[in-house]
């Protein structure tokens, strides 16, 4: 973690919709651990493109990390949780 990092890897990134800093809306399906680099990350799409929604990642540090440079503010904040369902999602990341 580094110490731009806002929520704690505890709580990694809980499913839900989240509100980017610039405004858009993003649904978080959860967290998934990236074997190549060791990483956690967070697997979101975007909810304000139309049709097949793509799925996103970046690392929990990235999702979580405060951005700006007079106010430091969270990349993404959570706006509303959800219940967690397990899927599966097969990757070539």
């Amino acid at each position: 973690m580094t110490e731009n990092t806002i929520l704690s890897k505890e709580l990694d990134c809980p499913p839900g919709i989240y509100e980017h800093f610039k405004g858009r809306l993003y649904r978080v399906y959860g967290t998934a651990l990236n074997r190549d680099t060791g990483k956690r990350i967070v697997l979101y799409t975007k909810l304000y493109d139309i049709g097949d929604p793509e799925l996103e990642y970046r690392t929990v540090e990235e999702f979580t990390e405060a951005v700006g440079t007079v106010t430091r503010i969270p990349r993404f904040r959570l706006i509303q949780q959800e219940s967690t369902q397990f899927v599966t999602i097969h990757l070539s990341l």
